[in-house]
């Protein structure tokens, strides 16, 4: 399968500090990639590399085997970037209609994603009169309007309401299973493990893990146990209280079973899968390796 992006050791570095630190990184076609880290950690340096907009003090990075940035590229890739604003008073209309020109796309495309995200009765309505919910929908559909073949999206969901946020996973799983690649970098952690194939942990400018989600929270052997009692069973730490139930996250569910079931007040024990947030958490806890 061919490569969407290969970058082998990439390094960029302000004065002495490190924002990407000797990076390698690649996608294939059809996969999709969730880049995660602190704030700081280099993720929005990456994008700009792959788009073109800043050039590495080493390494290379090619992007459908090409020069990122290249005229080419501008027509396979869409963009979704964190902080997009528009011109006060041009229309939603204006600004759909003013991007699928760039493009061989038809306006019933442009009406079609009006149509399915309920805008017909906004199309007149200008970009400052927009909700955030609103702008950051229509920075979504910028990014897929020209049919590209790869999507960046920086942040897609930040700060957005739970069903504004289901609707655009809809349109980014619609788009996946058309075949379409995908690099998702964000800060919600259900949104990666509901979105992509792969995730890449980004800290300190340097790539510390990667994998899929399945064998991440595997090969940091984490589990939950839950389960029912009228107060906490005693030398058992930590857990915390999740409704009815208690939780305990443990990588040795052995030894954390035998002292609860010790506890005769104790009952509905399960052990599950944790989930990535902390997998996350406990990758960022050892840190960059030499």
């Amino acid at each position: 399968m061919a490569q969407v992006f290969d970058l082998k050791n990439i390094t960029v570095k302000y004065g002495e500090f490190f924002a990407l630190d000797k990076v390698s990184l690649s996608l294939e076609e059809g996969h999709s990639l969730a880049l995660l880290g602190p704030n700081g950690a280099g993720k929005s340096t990456l994008t700009r590399i792959l788009l073109g907009q800043q050039s590495p003090l080493s390494g290379h990075c090619k992007v459908f085997s090409e020069e990122p940035g290249s005229l080419e590229n501008k027509a396979r890739v869409g963009v979704t970037p964190q902080v997009l604003d528009f011109p006060k008073h041009v229309t939603i209309k204006e600004i759909l209609c003013f991007v699928a020109a760039h493009y061989e796309t038809p306006f019933e495309t442009v009406m079609d994603w009006v149509r399915r995200l309920n805008f017909e009765k906004l199309l007149l309505r200008q970009s400052h009169q927009m909700s955030f919910g609103q702008r950051r929908l229509i920075s979504i559909i910028i990014a897929f309007l020209g049919n590209p073949k790869f999507v960046i999206l920086d942040e897609p969901t930040v700060g957005l309401d739970v069903d504004i946020r289901f609707k655009i996973w809809d349109i980014i799983k619609e788009y996946q299973n058309s075949g379409g690649a995908l690099l998702i970098t964000t800060h919600h952690l259900e949104e990666a493990e509901e979105l992509a194939h792969t995730i890449s942990v980004l800290h300190q400018g340097r790539i510390i893990e990667s994998g899929s989600v399945d064998s991440i929270k595997t090969k940091y052997g984490l589990k939950m146990i839950r389960f029912q009692a009228s107060q906490a069973p005693k030398m058992i730490d930590p857990i915390q209280k999740n409704g009815d139930y208690f939780e305990l996250v443990s990588a040795n569910t052995d030894e954390a079973l035998r002292k609860i079931v010790e506890d005769k007040n104790v009952k509905n024990i399960e052990v599950l899968p944790v989930s990535l947030k902390e997998a996350f958490l406990n990758i960022l806890s050892e840190g960059p390796r030499p």
